[in-house]
């Protein structure tokens, strides 16, 4: 079962050809290695092509890892004199942590 709890889920899209009168399901979007996507956006050019843009994962875990990983290392250099920065190098090495558990390492 999916659950948006849990990012597992399906995005798609739908069109109108008669000003939103009707709509119907466009084709499934092609997704290899996606195991989920987060913050979808469309856009649209110049000529009417419209994009649909998201966040991939695991892509994103790596990414958010990545800087999760120096904000904690910065963070740590004043942790011993400032509490929030203590506080916010726990919370950095939770998301990295938590980054690490969703790539399955």
């Amino acid at each position: 079962m999916q659950s948006i709890a849990a990012y597992d889920f399906t995005s798609a899209t739908v069109y109108s050809t008669d000003a939103g009168i009707t709509w119907h399901d466009s084709a499934n979007l092609a997704t290899p290695g996606w195991t989920g996507v987060s913050d979808p956006v469309l856009t649209w050019d110049d000529s009417g092509n419209v994009f649909l843009v998201g966040a991939a994962f695991p892509g994103l875990a790596k990414v958010t890892m990545g800087a999760s990983n120096d904000c904690e290392a910065e963070c740590k250099k004043h942790a011993d004199k400032h509490a929030p920065c203590k506080a916010f190098m726990k919370s950095w090495r939770t998301c990295a942590d938590e980054c690490r558990r969703a790539l399955g390492g």
